[in-house]
């Protein structure tokens, strides 16, 4: 009897011992203390959190319309510091968001906003750049030279990326890709703006840029003076009629805008004074600021003067 107790006491020692390495298997084994605060174990998540990371989709849009409630689709760029749905206050399901680096209209782009506008019913288009953007940073030899450095010197880069160093101007290239795309109609609504990443703030940029007084000449005269007429009174200087500063219209000027008046020293008979001190005044060799400006106006040469009635600027 003795010998059969003692049997049975060894063969409980063992499946107790088995028991218990069989309960420590199931425990997660602890990582090593030195990796341990760099690396800690993700906390288990809860019963529901399993549950919804296991569906295809956390939020469902099924219901949803396919073409986009607000009619609207816009291309910005790709950083995620441009938050297009808070600035524009859009919700899931208002707009098509067209992203790319810089926010450029690109080909593909413009298929896009094709089949936006002709299937989907898409009729406004709005072209968002934002500042400190990445393309305004780097050159597209630089771009090219740090893939090349990277994948090798055999690695044939794109041509360019898009790069620009005024931001608003490439707004609107922008703009005007999209009002000079074939299959897009001009009815289109289009608007630009510039996002602010420090103030959140969206300033509107106009696709025709202010104009600047030179801007407004005809694209006949514009940068030119008179042709030379000769003496008037003196020899007068071209630069007497560019520099001059002060707008006013200009009558009976065929083309519309304002034109800087050329400043002339008028005697008592209305003629130009001479310019050279001590110059000859010749009445047969003076023209009447009248027929100077119009010159300039209308681009004509003008005739040494023989006589009165041969003082008429003609056509070139």
């Amino acid at each position: 009897m003795g010998l059969l107790d003692e049997l049975r006491r060894e063969i409980a020692k063992a499946m107790e011992e088995a028991q218990r390495q069989a309960e420590a298997a199931k425990q997660p084994v602890p990582p090593p203390s030195d990796l341990a605060p760099r690396y800690p174990a993700p906390p288990v998540p809860a019963p529901q959190q399993q549950t919804a990371n296991t569906q295809p989709i956390a939020v469902a849009t099924g219901n949803l319309p396919l073409p986009p409630a607000k009619r609207l689709a816009v291309v910005t760029c790709m950083d995620t510091r441009v938050l297009v749905e808070k600035a524009l206050n859009l919700r899931t399901g208002d707009a098509h968001l067209l992203r790319n680096a810089g926010g450029l209209v690109t080909d593909d782009v413009l298929r896009s906003l094709a089949l936006s506008h002709h299937a989907l019913g898409v009729e406004r288009v709005v072209v968002i750049g934002h500042t400190e953007c990445g393309l305004m940073a780097f050159g597209d030899e630089e771009l090219r030279a740090r893939i090349r450095q990277r994948m090798g010197p055999s690695v044939n880069p794109p041509r360019t990326f898009g790069t620009f160093s005024d931001l608003e101007e490439n707004v609107r290239e922008q703009m005007r890709r999209v009002r000079a795309c074939p299959y897009l109609p001009d009815t289109l609504a289009l608007s630009g703006f510039v996002y602010e990443l420090k103030t959140g703030r969206l300033n509107e940029v106009s696709l025709v840029p202010e104009s600047r007084p030179s801007e407004l000449l005809p694209s006949a005269t514009r940068g030119r003076g008179v042709p030379a007429p000769g003496r008037i009174g003196g020899r007068l200087q071209r630069e007497t009629l560019q520099r001059s500063t002060a707008l006013t219209p200009v009558e009976p000027a065929p083309a519309t805008g304002v034109l800087p008046a050329p400043e002339f020293d008028l005697e008592d008979d209305g003629s130009p004074a001479s310019a050279v001190p001590g110059a000859e005044k010749d009445a047969s060799l003076r023209f009447s600021p009248r027929e100077v400006l119009r010159a300039f106006v209308l681009g004509e040469v003008m005739d040494e003067p023989k006589g009165r009635k041969a003082r008429r600027p003609h056509p070139k």
